[in-house]
């Protein structure tokens, strides 16, 4: 265990030594990456989307421009874009710990991008294929630590998760999948090292990093126990530490409990940034170690090499100039971290609330025990999903049958009000609700008027369509159009409700979108919360439009929402957030 042990040792110290030549690395990856591949891929896009008559994508149009001659010549671009990518951010940091683990004399940081673009020919197959899937897409998923700047942010969307957990079948193939993932991964962990420092890796990068991982099962498994470990004893130490330095802070200066969470908020983020900059190149380091250990591969490489070393590498080594870089980016973390928290803490979001089919946590959804509960809750929208009965009424229903909360395998088209109000729409969630009726549209608005204003989400449309112009018409006899909003994930719902009545709100729902959002005809984005930055925000207000986020039940995402300023918060949590905005603004009084 003590040979594992010592690969994490000295990979942190290898790390620190040639500090330098990681960081300047990074910094000129960084830069081709964000201002040239990454703007011309967007450039790209837009010219593609332009020429298949589209100014944007979102829901459906996605997979239909996907199919089409432009989106899978833009598929084609960006695995090629991805691969480069890959072989730059990631390329580069292995071979400049082959070097430093060789004692091989240092290269420019050109010379690293002409070496690591030359093997992009080896990529253009099945095993390049699979490397660029695991780095771009699989890594940020699983918060891997080393993975590429592209889609660095990706996520699964919130609503495809929990209809995934409260699946049994799909949870159980998800977890197969996930495991069947970290297996493959592991067999193939060193088929990035290989592609690059194999003298001739051909294009069985994948199939040489498998043999070698069998042939070395056991110092493999060891050396993940020893990192696991050695990961372990750092957090440990690091909260002892951090618990330790802010316990001395409050009892020396005698600040309050706020203050004292608020001075470990700011040293956290410096910590965190810290943590950041240097895990992935000793990952690459430790991992470089470790290949050199069990292929015995220490060639000298085929690249040009500079005697005493680069002159940025001999500027960045200057201790006045790391030490100065080394503040004044602990300054910039602390003073952003700082300006941050006080901004937040000083101003009164005036952010709404919506609750998700009512308030479904606490009560069966799309009933009025829900919607009475939400309003107890002090939400300020309720949203609701509507569709048509076999006689054209309007009910409250968000599947596409009554089987998953009635118990009864049949669509509202197949029903009529009569019918429907005989079904129990209460104990599927708990026997206390034993008895609840499925509303209608018309009883919400009675009930709500005046107490809370409704969000109203088309379904069905499609296979009656009719549900449109009886949602407007009722909208407009009960005198409700200042007292509700009309959304839906069919674009085209929203259109003939802005055609029938332009004055009613309406919002398009969004869980997927790109390119030019300013030509759809809508009053609000109503968006799945992991699509949503500063820059989509400020976009939709630049353009009069406000930006409601779903479904958001994590405190923390609230937060991240809140300081991001969305307009509007739907959420299965409602009483949850009430809270959090009540304490936020409380604070500013």
């Amino acid at each position: 265990m003590k040979e594992y042990w010592n690969y994490n040792k000295e990979a942190y110290l290898l790390f620190f030594k040639n500090i330098n030549r990681f960081i300047g690395y990074k910094l000129a990856s960084s830069i081709i990456v964000v201002m040239l591949l990454m703007p011309f891929l967007r450039w790209f896009a837009s010219v593609m989307m332009k020429s298949k008559g589209m100014g944007y994508l979102t829901n459906g149009l996605v997979s239909k421009f996907i199919m089409s001659p432009q989106g899978m010549f833009l598929a084609l671009i960006s695995m090629i874009i991805g691969f480069i990518v890959i072989l730059l951010e990631l390329g580069g940091g292995i071979l400049i710990s082959h070097q430093i683990i060789t004692d091989s004399k240092e290269s420019r940081f050109i010379d690293l991008f002409i070496y690591s673009i030359k093997r992009l020919k080896y990529m253009l197959g099945f095993d390049g294929l699979i490397i660029a899937l695991y780095f771009i897409i699989i890594a940020p998923l699983m918060d891997s630590n080393i993975r590429t700047t592209i889609l660095d942010n990706l996520k699964i969307p919130g609503f495809i998760m929990d209809y995934i957990v409260s699946n049994d079948v799909y949870f159980a193939v998800l977890s197969i999948l996930f495991i069947s993932v970290l297996y493959l991964m592991y067999r193939w962990m060193f088929a990035l090292h290989i592609l690059l420092l194999d003298e001739n890796p051909k294009k069985k990068f994948l199939k040489k990093s498998s043999f070698l991982i069998k042939k070395n099962f056991k110092s493999t498994i060891m050396y993940f126990i020893s990192s696991a470990l050695f990961s372990l004893v750092w957090f440990l130490i690091i909260l002892f530490v951090f618990s330790i330095i802010i316990i001395s802070i409050t009892l020396l200066t005698h600040v309050d409990f706020d203050t004292g969470m608020f001075i470990a908020m700011i040293l956290g983020g410096i910590l965190l940034f810290i943590i950041m900059i240097i895990s992935i190149p000793v990952s690459m380091i430790k991992l470089t170690l470790f290949y050199h250990q069990l292929s015995g591969e220490t060639a000298t490489l085929d690249i040009k090499v500079v005697d005493g070393g680069t002159r940025l590498n001999r500027f960045l080594k200057n201790k006045y100039i790391v030490s100065f870089s080394i503040i004044i980016a602990i300054v910039g973390v602390f003073s952003y971290t700082f300006i941050t928290e006080v901004f937040y803490n000083q101003v009164k979001y005036d952010v709404k609330i919506t609750s998700h089919r009512g308030s479904s946590f606490e009560a069966p959804e799309n009933t009025l025990v829900s919607i009475k509960k939400a309003y107890d809750n002090g939400t300020d929208f309720v949203e609701i999903d509507v569709q048509l009965t076999k006689d054209e009424k309007i009910i409250l229903l968000h599947d596409d049958n009554f089987k998953r909360t009635c118990n009864v395998d049949k669509k509202p088209s197949e029903m009529t009000l009569e019918e429907i109000k005989k079904l129990e729409a209460g104990s599927w969630f708990d026997e206390k609700f034993k008895g609840e009726k499925i509303p209608t549209l018309e009883e919400v608005m009675d009930y709500s008027r005046g107490k809370v204003k409704l969000n109203i989400e088309i379904k069905g449309s499609k296979t009656s369509k009719n549900v449109r112009k009886a949602v407007v018409d009722l909208i407009k006899s009960k005198n409700y159009i200042n007292d509700c909003v009309v959304t839906s994930l069919n674009y085209e719902d929203i259109l003939e409700v802005e055609a029938l009545e332009p004055k009613i709100k309406t919002g398009y729902i969004i869980f997927v979108a790109f390119g030019d959002l300013k030509n759809l005809k809508t009053d609000f984005y109503s968006i799945e919360a992991v699509n949503v930055n500063e820059n989509f925000i400020n976009n939709a207000h630049s353009l009069g439009r406000q930006v409601h986020v779903w479904t958001v039940n994590d405190e923390g995402q609230m937060e991240e929402m809140i300081k991001l300023g969305v307009d509007n918060i739907i959420t299965d949590y409602d009483y949850k957030l009430r809270a959090l905005l009540n304490e936020n603004n409380s604070k500013v009084k």
